[in-house]
């Protein structure tokens, strides 16, 4: 049985505001393409090519956050889409925490 931090209607919960602080705060990053996800797994589609994941990839590692670049359907199938999988017991200061890692590893490319 799981855990009411980790059962399906918190991660629900959790997923929905993850999404809401992803639009709130990456909306105004003009290489952002679209935002996409379902519970605690979340895209988000840029205008970069794949060539720009290594450096995504790493400024995250700076900012203390995993990243990881997937190839979407975009751009002719070369957009790159970052993919932000956070564990199921976060919570909701640590998701506030990571948007605004994310925001700061975008902030690097503006």
């Amino acid at each position: 049985m799981c855990s009411n931090e980790v059962g399906i209607d918190n991660i629900k919960v959790k997923g929905e505001y993850l999404g809401n602080l992803l639009f709130d705060v990456l909306k105004k990053f003009s290489f952002v393409v679209d935002i996409r996800g379902k519970g605690l797994m979340w895209a988000i589609e840029t205008t970069f090519n794949q060539d720009y994941s290594i450096n995504f990839i790493k400024s995250g590692h700076k900012y203390g956050i995993n990243i990881y670049s997937c190839i979407s359907s975009g751009k002719n199938g070369d957009a790159l889409t970052l993919l932000l999988t956070p564990p199921l017991t976060i919570t909701k200061p640590e998701l506030e925490e990571l948007v605004t890692r994310v925001k700061m590893v975008f902030e690097d490319y503006i």
